[in-house]
């Protein structure tokens, strides 16, 4: 199986086929609306996760964050003093070859004092139900690459003013309703009413 991703584009390729990513999927499926994102927003988000996933590879220079996501990364590292995780993957373009799509999840953690592994969803954000069919996709996504384990799924919210609200995802139904709602988005595109 090969995977590309273009990070401009936002594109996946599977085998050099075009495939959905989670976010296609949730947006033209009215999970995710558009209609109030500005640009900034999408922006501040970026730079709060990859100021996090420096953080947690150790790599942070705390001087190259700007004052507006201060608190957030102030957030997730309170996260990391009270939870010691243990990072098994970070940020890596990943596919389903069975589902046919993909996805970038943002953490696969080992907490101490928990047997099993955690999909981490980090949000600069309130969250809803996308983001738990989001975490329900990156399951299936991690389970392909690492081993068809036992998870715990959960959304990081890192909020302005600093600290983190952490969410567990537990409906087993997420999951199903990823699934049908990528059912329908492979439909449109087979019959070329949406394209990639």
């Amino acid at each position: 199986m090969c995977l590309e991703f273009d990070t401009i584009a936002h594109r996946y390729k599977l085998d050099g086929v075009m495939i959905p990513h989670i976010s296609f999927v949730l947006e033209q499926t009215g999970f995710i609306d558009k209609t109030w994102f500005k640009p900034e927003h999408a922006e501040r988000g970026k730079a709060v996760h990859s100021a996090c996933q420096f953080l947690i590879e150790g790599d942070l220079d705390w001087s190259t964050v700007h004052p507006e996501i201060l608190p957030r990364v102030k957030g997730f590292e309170q996260f990391l003093i009270e939870r010691k995780p243990t990072l098994i993957l970070s940020e890596k373009p990943l596919a389903s070859k069975e589902w046919r799509f993909s996805g970038t999840p943002d953490l696969v953690l080992e907490v101490p004092g928990d047997r099993v592994q955690w999909i981490v969803d980090l949000k600069s954000g309130a969250s809803g139900i996308a983001a738990k069919l989001q975490t329900a996709a990156q399951e299936i996504l991690v389970k392909e690459e690492c081993g068809n384990g036992i998870y715990k799924r959960f959304v990081l919210e890192l909020p302005k003013d600093g600290g983190y609200k952490l969410i567990p995802h537990d409906e087993r139904m997420d999951k199903l309703m990823f699934l049908n709602a990528l059912a329908m988005v492979h439909r449109r595109l087979n019959e070329g009413e949406i394209k990639l």
